[in-house]
């Protein structure tokens, strides 16, 4: 599959052009379907086997660079470098006092024959729809499906772009009512006030237990670096009670 490159508006200071690239992905690889589809590549390994080499891998490189060596792997080098800067020349790096200025970096420099294995087949296409990066919320699902989507109870929300701000009240998870007969006009949307987790693509979250029973638009609204809100809806409608 190509890399999706689209557009979006530039807010990063001391910007001349309106606009900036921004590149996402379609899927994120954990370690467990790498393992996964390594195996299903190699007759002889098992999913197992690549584990144990492959944390042993990480582990001894993790060990040897932490003692200050030079590591050269298949897909790069990595390495501890000082960072900061000296009045004189008899001054001694301090990067673990925080007034010092000074610090450590872990560094990382892909293998350049790896990297241009990599870089030569990628195919890129044109994203025109999430320059707006509203947030899309996907499958809502109840933690406990027993007790379903009742006022008070948990669900997990999944989706793209979920992200924001617990703390900031005009951002969150909101639940706006359907117009049916009998319920109070003009009742204005209900926000979820109570998060376990907000990540970008997982959202763990109470249904506030001020909701009536009913059918709800559910939708999530967030805000840009710049104050701007975004807001995307469930595609399907919420029942209550």
């Amino acid at each position: 599959m190509a890399l999706t490159v689209g557009i979006r508006k530039n807010t990063l200071a001391g910007t001349k052009k309106a606009w900036r690239f921004h590149t996402s992905h379609d899927e994120i690889i954990e370690f467990d379907e790498l393992l996964r589809i390594m195996a299903e590549s190699h007759i002889r390994l098992s999913g197992p086997d690549l584990s144990a080499a492959l944390m042993l891998m990480t582990g001894t490189v993790e060990r040897l660079v932490a003692d200050g060596k030079f590591v050269k792997t298949p897909l790069g080098d990595y390495c501890v470098t000082a960072t900061g800067s000296a009045d004189s020349r008899q001054d001694h790096v301090e990067p673990h006092r925080t007034a010092s200025g000074h610090g450590l970096r872990l560094r990382f420099r892909p293998a350049r024959d790896a990297e241009a294995r990599i870089m030569s087949p990628v195919s890129v296409k044109r994203d025109d729809q999430s320059f707006q990066l509203l947030p899309c919320p996907a499958v809502l699902v109840s933690v406990d499906e027993e007790a379903g989507f009742k006022p008070g109870a948990f669900a997990r929300l999944s989706g793209y772009r979920l992200g924001f701000q617990q703390a900031d009240g005009s951002v969150g998870i909101f639940f706006e009512p359907y117009p049916r007969p009998g319920a109070r006009p003009g009742m204005p949307p209900l926000r979820a006030s109570i998060y376990a987790s907000v990540k970008p693509r997982l959202v763990i979250f109470q249904l506030p237990p001020e909701l009536e029973p009913g059918d709800y638009r559910l939708f999530v609204r967030s805000a840009t670096k710049a104050g701007t809100l975004r807001e995307g809806s469930l595609a399907a409608s919420i029942r209550i009670g």
